[in-house]
């Protein structure tokens, strides 16, 4: 064999293997990117439960922010512990929706709006919420708002009944809310009186479609259920006894609270203040936007899941 056939033979035999070492090496790369952002710039997270709503639904998908308060132990995959406190540290704003570990289960991650900072005293006086001894701004945007969702588990999977997903409305008084020094001229929503309704006769898929044979009867019922005189005079008189005041805020720590205010665990109960340290970043935007009811094989359903109108949209 020619020294010229041999050479040949030796470029044939390197060929696949050089171009297996070339992806094996460009796999490689966009791992370690892929790592660098997520523990340095941002990270995903998912809404498991409504203490948020009406801003944030169960199954919407979040890219936070990681540098926004710079970085601690619980900034990195595991949550080694590298070192005490924060680096590069940013301070939370009021107003921020931010993601953090519970102090009591440093496991679990929470999202909640940053209402209390070190030194603030935090209070109720007749249903209204006080900063610092004064008023919050609010006004009402809605006195009988609802609208119609699923009924999630606690690790956010849909409740079904009879194999089919079970639906409730969601209703109660919508109020725009501004915190002292709050940015942004819309400030951000808040549900007060929150209530699920979920009488037998809908609970299924199946009476669902029964009940859609009589054109507007479930649109009928939505507005019979807002319009009751009942729940309304309830939520005033519950409004006006709501008198509550929390310690001030600690040094280093801060005050969160849910928009869902009347169905959030939060500052106000058992979560209590939360410490600077367990903070791991602020909220940036949605980038996609599921209701639950298809999995990711089944394809045929994604258009129906998917809520296509909150896909790339800010975090208020």
């Amino acid at each position: 064999m020619s020294a010229r056939k041999k050479k040949k033979k030796t470029k044939e035999a390197k060929g696949p293997v050089s171009a297996f070492w070339g992806l094996i090496k460009t796999v490689g790369i966009a791992v370690v990117i892929a790592m660098v952002v997520r523990t340095f710039m941002f990270e995903p997270f998912s809404i498991p439960s409504a203490s948020m709503y009406p801003g944030l639904l169960v199954g919407d998908y979040l890219f936070v922010s990681k540098y926004s308060y710079g970085y601690s132990n619980y900034s990195y995959p595991t949550s080694p512990k590298l070192y005490k406190g924060r680096i590069l540290e940013g301070q939370p704003t009021r107003g921020d929706v931010a993601v953090f570990r519970e102090p009591s289960n440093t496991s679990r991650d929470f999202i909640k709006r940053v209402v209390g900072l070190p030194g603030d005293r935090i209070e109720y006086r007749r249903g209204v919420l006080h900063i610092n001894d004064k008023p919050v701004r609010r006004k009402i945007e809605k006195k009988a708002w609802g609208f119609v969702d699923f009924a999630y588990h606690e690790d956010g999977a849909v409740r079904k009944a009879f194999g089919k997903p079970i639906r409730i409305l969601v209703y109660g008084v919508l109020f725009r809310e501004w915190l002292p020094g709050e940015s942004g001229k819309d400030g951000h929503l808040v549900l007060l009186c929150n209530r699920h309704d979920a009488p037998l006769i809908r609970v299924s898929e199946d009476v669902m479609d029964d009940e859609s044979k009589r054109p507007g009867s479930l649109k009928k019922w939505i507005n019979e259920t807002l319009a009751r005189n009942d729940w309304l005079r309830q939520c005033r008189e519950n409004l006006a006894n709501r008198n509550a005041k929390f310690p001030q805020v600690r040094k280093a720590h801060y005050f969160m609270m849910g928009d869902n205010r009347d169905n959030s665990n939060d500052s106000r109960l058992d979560l209590g203040q939360v410490p600077f340290v367990n903070l791991i970043g602020r909220a940036e935007f949605r980038f996609f936007s599921s209701d639950g009811t298809a999995r990711l094989w089944e394809v045929w359903k994604w258009p129906v899941a998917i809520r296509f109108n909150r896909l790339f949209t800010g975090i208020k």
